[in-house]
C-alpha cells in the first residue's frame, strides 16, 4: 500500500472476517484503526449525465462523514472537481453537526 511506504499508516492489512468491511486494518498513526480508499473516477464517461459527478461527490462525501473517528480516508485520483466536491460535502456536514 502505498500510504504505508509513505510513513501515514502503519502495518497496514486486510481485514479478517467479522471485521469492518473497509480496505486495510492498520495500527495507527495515532487514534486510527482502519482505512478506507475512495478513488473518484470522471462518472460522466460512464453516465454521460452532466450532474453525474455532483451525485457521486455527494454520496462519496456522505459515506465518508458517517465513518467513526478511528476510520482514516484516504482519497485517491487526480479528477480534482470530484475531490472538491467531495470535501465541500464533507465540511457541510461537519458544519451542520457542531
Amino acid at each position: 500500500m502505498q500510504a504505508e511506504k509513505e510513513n501515514l499508516v502503519i502495518y497496514a492489512r486486510r481485514p479478517k472476517k467479522g471485521e469492518p468491511n473497509l480496505d486495510f486494518v492498520i495500527d495507527g498513526p495515532g487514534p486510527y484503526k482502519y482505512v478506507d480508499v475512495k478513488n473518484p473516477k470522471d462518472q460522466r464517461k460512464f453516465d454521460k449525465k452532466p450532474n453525474s459527478n455532483d451525485n457521486a461527490a455527494e454520496s462519496m462525501g456522505k459515506k465518508i462523514t458517517m465513518q467513526k473517528g478511528t476510520v482514516l480516508t484516504i482519497i485517491r485520483g487526480q479528477n480534482s472537481s470530484i475531490l472538491q466536491k467531495i470535501l465541500n460535502q464533507k465540511w457541510k456536514a461537519i458544519l451542520k453537526n457542531q
